[in-house]
């Protein structure tokens, strides 16, 4: 690789999951190889050129447009310390510029037809823009009369690994992770490829996940299941790595039959993997919610409303011992933390203290966070169960469940809005507060050792 050709394309509006707002691509000159990084910032793409110019080290030129980031900037100063050699286009010329240029259009124009296709929120453009990529690498190239991934790599891509963007995917969880009951795969969404594997969507926590034992079921048709900015408080499964296996990722229908009514209706039956959904919605939405700094804004009444309701969140993490006031130690850090302030269906106002988790460092914050949640499926094989056998049901709903759980790791967390002594120390926490890493996995624990206790000492 002796010459390659970048733009940067953006900002795109809505930004993706992560905030990403820009993309730049890098297309190899004789193989048309084409790269794609997701950016928050034009400024990132020094880092991206630090790790490409590593990972090869004869390149020698840069055809870039006029911008900035490219001819003015830490990256040039980079380059030339690297002795590479940056190639500006005259200012408003794009056609000298035209390598990349078309890359990007070519890009965006398949990103948004697999969006669409999808039916997955405009959010997702990223992975929707890094799967165009990765097809466009596996497809002859009329400039250079053949694969750019055969010309880059010696030798012809897999493509048995290719699977429809936004097509059902069944993911294989592992044993140490389930138990003997438990489904053997998981429901996904194929949003793209990585090194590791298949990237999949969880419709229901909205996370993503890689995992490379996956089956795919390439002929429903999908309907929308989730929204930009949907998040349930779940658990990842262990991503697994490695190269996908064709054996194991080949496409295979899975067999569903669905019951037809023919009886004519004027409404139209919606599909049933919606109903888990509903059955959240109907649970878990709430009908407002506002910030803390929101409150002085609001009249006097619903003031004091909010005040009783952060009182009664307090109350709950004093009584729990949640935390102890200390000085801070030297070299150590407070994660801060916020108020989740909701108006629930039942017109009760809400108020929950939550730590910023992902400020916690891995490692020395937290190690392990999975916890189980039982699934929908399970759920109803029980509720089945006490049907048959006429049983009876008794349920349980444990307040400010996470604050029970004990912390084993040392964290410090700045105090509360509207509840600081201003004595300048921080809280020690001594349970899994709301929003730290590892809570749910402690409350799991804790919830653990109770019921395994003898029937007398409960």
């Amino acid at each position: 690789m002796r010459m390659v050709h970048t733009d940067i394309c953006g900002p795109i509006d809505p930004p993706t999951r992560e905030g990403k707002k820009y993309f730049v691509t890098i297309v190899d000159d004789f193989s048309r190889f084409c790269e794609v990084h997701l950016l928050k910032h034009k400024s990132d793409i020094l880092e991206v050129f630090k790790l490409f110019i590593k990972q090869n080290p004869d390149l020698y030129k840069i055809r870039c447009d006029n911008a900035k980031e490219y001819v003015s900037g830490e990256l040039a100063r980079y380059c030339k310390k690297s002795g590479v050699m940056i190639d500006p286009a005259p200012p408003y010329s794009p056609p000298l510029n035209g390598v990349a240029e078309r890359a990007n259009r070519y890009l965006l124009e398949k990103a948004r037809a697999l969006i669409y296709e999808a039916k997955l929120p405009k959010s997702y453009w990223g992975y929707a823009v890094q799967t165009a990529a990765y097809l466009k690498n596996r497809i002859p190239n009329q400039t250079v009369g053949n694969l750019p991934f055969d010309l880059k790599y010696g030798k012809p891509p897999d493509l048995n690994i290719i699977n429809v963007f936004g097509c059902d995917a069944y993911m294989r969880v592992p044993d140490n992770l389930r138990k003997k009951l438990d489904p053997k795969s998981k429901k996904m969404i194929f949003i793209g490829y990585s090194t590791m594997g298949y990237r999949l969507l969880d419709p229901v926590t909205n996370r993503v996940v890689v995992s490379r034992n996956v089956q795919f079921n390439e002929e429903k048709k999908k309907c929308i299941l989730i929204q930009d900015g949907l998040s349930i408080e779940d658990k990842d499964l262990a991503k697994e790595e490695g190269i996908p296996d064709p054996s194991d990722t080949e496409s295979k229908s899975l067999e569903e039959s669905y019951e037809e009514n023919t009886r004519q209706r004027r409404n139209v039956k919606l599909p049933a993997k919606l109903n888990d959904y509903f059955v959240y919605e109907a649970n878990v939405t709430t009908l407002d919610s506002v910030s803390f700094e929101d409150i002085e804004t609001l009249p006097k009444e619903e003031q004091i409303l909010w005040r009783k309701a952060m009182n009664e969140e307090m109350e709950s993490l004093n009584k729990n011992e949640v935390w102890k006031l200390v000085e801070l130690p030297k070299d150590e850090k407070p994660i801060s933390c916020k108020w989740v302030l909701r108006v629930k269906r039942n017109n009760v106002y809400k108020a929950r203290l939550v730590a910023r988790g992902f400020e916690q460092t891995p490692g020395i914050d937290y190690c392990e966070t999975y916890a189980p949640v039982i699934s929908m499926s399970s759920l109803r094989l029980v509720l089945a169960i006490i049907i048959q056998k006429n049983l009876e049901i008794y349920a349980l709903d444990v307040k400010t469940a996470f604050l029970n759980g004990d912390l084993q790791e040392t964290i410090y967390m700045e105090q509360p809005m509207g509840y600081s002594d201003n004595s300048g120390r921080v809280c020690k926490l001594l349970k899994s507060i709301y929003g730290l890493k590892q809570a749910p996995r402690q409350w799991f624990k804790q919830f653990t050792d109770f019921i395994k206790l003898p029937t007398a000492q409960l």
